[in-house]
């Protein structure tokens, strides 16, 4: 039996993404919202049957990754390839404090001119090291993983798997904090994305207006093609 579905899941909400804050890769918490996510996801991805759970060594995400281990009975591997983007200089700062103390790098980013927000990674850098993690499995794992992550870099994830031409990244909506993405691999051995932005809670309508307003932890809506500056959903 070879590695055949991946569910990239994003880790639940912290306060600085209640807050609107760029975390990239600082080391910050789950909120108690953040814990309740994870414990309402988890009996939904672990009927999903997987073999292995997978996380960023990042608090946040390896919080997350452990209630659906605990419920599976299977460890967590941490792997420091799911980190989030790093976001250099702008991580901690919520948009206006970015766009005060850095006004040109800022406004290069959000009219698409700048690909590597606060002079950290770029999507596609992220993505090459995440690629790395999946190339292992696909040697060594099988059945369905669980990749526990972040909502830029399992964004560029997902991108780069399915093989998006680098300006239609953006195209995919980022992960909202404890959705998850559904990879399969085809016949070809090719990946396929199944399902985008899943939670057990359906109903949208259902969510708060700060709930759909939280979707990402990096500046990753300027993956691709540029957007007009204050389109995208950075820090949150």
């Amino acid at each position: 039996m070879s590695l055949d579905r991946l569910l990239l899941w994003r880790h639940g909400r912290t306060d600085w993404n209640a807050d609107g804050r760029f975390q990239g890769q600082l080391d910050t918490a789950l909120d108690a919202t953040g814990v309740a996510q994870a414990r309402e996801a988890s009996p939904y991805l672990a009927a999903e049957r997987p073999t292995a759970v997978y996380a960023s060594d990042l608090s946040r995400a390896a919080a997350t990754a452990q209630v659906l281990a605990d419920l599976l009975a299977v460890p967590v591997t941490l792997d420091p390839r799911l980190r989030e983007t790093s976001l250099g200089g702008w991580e901690g700062l919520d948009r206006a404090e970015v766009a005060q103390r850095f006004p040109e790098e800022f406004a290069g980013w959000t009219s698409g001119l700048r690909t590597n927000p606060g002079n950290g990674e770029t999507a596609q850098d992220v993505a090459r090291r995440e690629r790395e993690l999946v190339a292992e499995l696909e040697r060594t794992a099988s059945g369905t993983v669980v990749l526990t992550g972040h909502g830029g870099a399992l964004k560029a994830l997902t991108a780069s798997l399915i093989g998006l031409p680098d300006p239609a990244w953006s195209a995919i909506a980022p992960l909202r904090n404890c959705h998850w993405t559904e990879l399969r691999r085809t016949d070809a051995g090719a990946w396929r994305l199944v399902a985008h932005n899943v939670y057990p809670l359906s109903d949208p309508s259902t969510l708060t207006t700060e709930e759909l307003n939280v979707d990402s932890d990096a500046g990753d809506a300027q993956i691709g093609t540029p957007r007009p500056s204050g389109t995208d959903s950075a820090g949150r």
